[in-house]
């Protein structure tokens, strides 16, 4: 009764609106249809196989040059990839934390960075977060600039507390994966938490732009700056802007209530085909939104035992 009571057209809006992290790979894969659309792209750059298969490489590297988006999640990474991917430049993204987690595992092993993915020109997302474990393969930028000379960095950024604010309200402030930062890093409560965040941020974005010279990195404000920029930081037409387009926002009070009244079976079973149009209406628009995000905790003094400012942030417990 309770299906049969709502449209089942906003029934399938919401899909995946519980599961944050399969939401961001889906927007990637099935929007713009990666898994048909890559061996076009193969076709066209060269380029065959799936991942463990490699190309062409030039004294041990691969050609052609690489992407890398080294900044934060909920800050544009899905948009990214999309507007490499729409032009005809293959892009790997998330992969549910495997492609953390991959990068993390050749590294220690010694292999080559991109083993396995060297398929790919753009990487975005590389992050897994788990109880005991959290690999931010993004800041492993000195690495990959000795490993792959031809790559190029994104360093992809917004005003930091709307920054906060998305992330909060994106993955609601007792949802499990806060809850397994919290628990992480040994933190007490959503405060600590956000005050962790702050600090990553602002160090994070200081050591990026004092370790990557300036000819090889783009800092792409995603509220303000234009498309052009990327464009042009990627040697493609002016024209190739009309590609990126804002993806994966977070859904507005009344998206979250609705998404909060339907039944996870339901949520699963809805096509993303008809269900992305319709989210785009409850989308909450960080920068010009009638509905006011909710303040982050403002705290200061809490431990930060967990900090550093030395390397790529990787950590078992």
């Amino acid at each position: 009764m309770f299906g049969k009571a709502i449209d089942y057209r906003l029934l399938r809006l919401f899909a995946h609106a519980g599961h944050p992290e399969a939401e961001e790979q889906r927007q990637l894969e099935l929007n713009i249809g990666v898994a048909s659309a890559q061996s076009r792209f193969d076709n066209r750059l060269g380029v065959s196989g799936r991942a463990g298969t490699a190309p062409a490489h030039r004294g041990g590297h691969l050609m052609g040059t690489r992407y890398f988006q080294i900044g934060f999640g909920r800050c544009g990474t899905t948009a990214i990839a999309q507007f490499f991917q729409r032009n005809g430049i293959p892009a790997v993204h998330y992969r549910r934390g495997e492609l953390a987690r991959r990068i993390d595992a050749n590294l220690q092993a010694g292999r080559f960075i991109l083993s396995g993915y060297e398929q790919y020109r753009v990487f975005t997302d590389m992050q897994y977060l788990r109880p005991h474990v959290h690999i931010e393969a993004y800041k492993y930028y000195r690495q990959i600039m000795e490993q792959v000379p031809d790559s190029k960095f994104i360093l992809n950024t917004r005003d930091r507390e709307r920054w906060v604010s998305s992330l909060i309200r994106y993955y609601g402030d007792k949802s499990d994966w806060i809850e397994t930062y919290r628990t992480f890093y040994g933190l007490n409560d959503l405060a600590e938490v956000v005050n962790h965040w702050r600090r990553n941020w602002d160090c994070h974005h200081a050591a990026v732009q004092q370790a990557i010279p300036p000819e090889r990195l783009l800092v792409f404000d995603i509220e303000t700056d234009s498309p052009l920029l990327l464009c042009r930081f990627a040697g493609l037409d002016d024209a190739a802007a009309r590609h990126y387009r804002r993806a994966n926002a977070s859904l507005n009070k009344s998206g979250r209530f609705i998404a909060a009244l339907l039944p996870l079976p339901v949520r699963r079973r809805i096509p993303r085909t008809v269900k992305n149009p319709v989210r785009r209406l409850f989308w909450a628009h960080d920068s010009n939104s009638t509905e006011s995000p909710p303040p982050p905790p403002d705290v200061t003094g809490v431990k930060t035992s967990h900090w550093t400012n030395a390397g790529p942030a990787r950590g078992r417990r």
